[in-house]
């Protein structure tokens, strides 16, 4: 028979190995901070928030559940994370692309508790925008959004962008058709065509720093997915065995870590 006493002494031990997680979660925690502020940080990164790699299946029962708790406040905590470090842009994907109304509801979400925490935006002088095909999205999300970029519009410090339906091939696409339609009208020469020129057009051109120094992958997928085709030429790209949103601060700080004991050649 199980005692009251057998009882109490298994929640006292499940306890004190929570306490026990706490306290070496946080001293590592502290531990990369320092790490990482001595070197180099990058100025831009981008992160592919994918939760199961595209498989459903992936996720157990304890991942679904963190989903539905931690969705709804972490993206504020990357951000945070990322002001901390000193980091000025920051992109976030999220994945895999809606493809059901639940899935829009958890950006519709998202963004809203996002703008119902302006004090957020104006405490760190952030600038928000919707990059992509934000047509294909429903109009509640759609006006979410404008309300976002018009609350931070006057910001011009940090920026936050958030991919949605971001497409690398269609961004491309965009820009090949409006220099195409400048040409026919007489205003550009073929020959004046040059990267600074398509970067001009491209959805980051509000940027000061279009090119991500790192983007980042959880689920342990390693491609990115149509995502900154241009700007990525010479990224470097970090791959983390850990599903979104179980993404920590420490995750974040690995990934950057291993960007600062990488030798950046860009293309060489």
């Amino acid at each position: 028979m199980i005692t009251f006493v057998n009882v109490l002494e298994g929640n006292l031990k499940l306890l004190s190995s929570v306490l026990s997680y706490i306290g070496i979660y946080h001293l590592y925690e502290t531990f990369l901070e320092r790490q990482v502020k001595k070197k180099a940080l990058p100025g831009n990164i981008g992160i592919i928030l994918d939760n199961n790699g595209g498989d459903e299946s992936k996720r157990s029962v304890s991942e679904h559940s963190s989903h539905a708790i931690n969705v709804n406040y972490k993206t504020k905590s990357i951000i945070e994370w990322c002001q901390i470090l000193g980091i000025k842009i920051v992109t976030l994907l999220a994945l895999p692309p809606a493809r059901n109304g639940s899935d829009y509801t958890n950006i519709e979400q998202e963004l809203y508790n996002l703008l119902r925490d302006d004090g957020l935006f104006h405490r760190h002088k952030l600038r928000v925008k919707g990059l992509g095909d934000i047509n294909r999205f429903p109009s509640s999300i759609r006006k979410t959004l404008s309300e976002l970029e018009g609350a931070t519009s006057k910001y011009n410090e940090n920026f936050l962008n958030i991919a949605v339906e971001n497409g690398g091939r269609l961004e491309i696409i965009e820009v090949v058709r409006a220099l195409a339609e400048k040409v026919s009208r007489g205003e550009l020469e073929p020959q004046n065509i040059d990267a600074s020129l398509m970067e001009d057009h491209l959805f980051t051109a509000h940027l000061p720093q279009q090119n991500p120094d790192l983007i980042i992958r959880t689920s342990g997928e390693e491609r990115l997915t149509d995502f900154f085709l241009w700007q990525s030429a010479y990224s470097e790209l970090v791959f983390l065995d850990v599903y979104w949103p179980a993404f920590r601060k420490i995750d974040l700080m690995r990934a950057i870590r291993t960007y600062q004991n990488r030798v950046r050649r860009f293309g060489q």
